[in-house]
């Protein structure tokens, strides 16, 4: 089994203020991933240490599209566009050679 990390970036500014507000976010580049690969979302520990959660969850096989990440911040929190805002974890099954496709000029 294989692996490769991608960046998910945020397309948008956000500000958040608050204790436990929920923001869903589209990020980019676009993912496809082929049907042996899965992905798992994780946080990146910079957004840790400024209270922000990430609600990790799995990229299914043969995924192709933009991926939400679900966060909650706590307290307050500007994200830049442009700005990583998690990881995926992209692993491929045993001898498949597939790579995942990233749609755009983010990585």
């Amino acid at each position: 089994m294989t692996f490769e990390v991608l960046d998910l970036v945020s397309p948008h500014y956000v500000r958040a203020v608050g204790n436990g507000t929920m923001i869903q976010l589209l990020s980019e580049p676009a993912v496809s991933l082929g049907a042996h690969q899965v992905g798992i979302v994780l946080s990146k520990h910079k957004w840790h240490m400024q209270g922000m959660t990430t609600f990790t969850g799995i990229v299914n096989p043969g995924w192709s599209g933009n991926i939400t990440v679900e966060i909650m911040v706590n307290g307050e929190l500007v994200i830049q566009p442009g700005d990583s805002v998690a990881h995926v974890l992209v692993f491929s099954e045993g001898g498949k050679d597939e790579k995942p496709l990233l749609f755009g000029d983010y990585r």
